[in-house]
């Protein structure tokens, strides 16, 4: 069993809204649409660049970020913040025991 650790980032988080969006395509177009919008705390930093080099060929240019949040999100879930950027969720670390979860994101390519 894991100590809950969940207080222990009540100083750091800050409330965080985010909407979960769902991108198809439709006739040639990319079809957004909003499936909910998720209030949550967390903290989000840069990945430091030394972790972000032992990443898969091909994946260095996006820019990546880590994530720790109290709420479960899936994986491969496009989150976008309220400035407009998008986040893919590239991989999620189940610490719920411990109060709360690790993501990995990418930032999505402006539109």
């Amino acid at each position: 069993m894991f100590p809950n650790v969940a207080e222990a980032f009540s100083d750091w988080t800050s409330a965080v809204q985010m909407k979960v969006v769902n991108k198809e395509a439709v006739d040639f177009e990319v079809n957004e649409q909003v499936l909910k919008v998720v209030a949550f705390d967390a903290v989000m930093q840069p990945i430091p660049p030394q972790r972000v080099d032992r990443k898969p060929e091909g994946q260095r240019i996006w820019k990546w970020w880590e994530m720790w949040a109290d709420t479960s999100l899936a994986p491969d879930t496009v989150v976008q913040d309220q400035n407009g950027l998008q986040f893919r969720i590239q991989s999620v670390q189940d610490w719920s025991q411990a109060g709360y979860f690790h993501y990995e994101l990418t930032e999505q390519p402006p539109q």
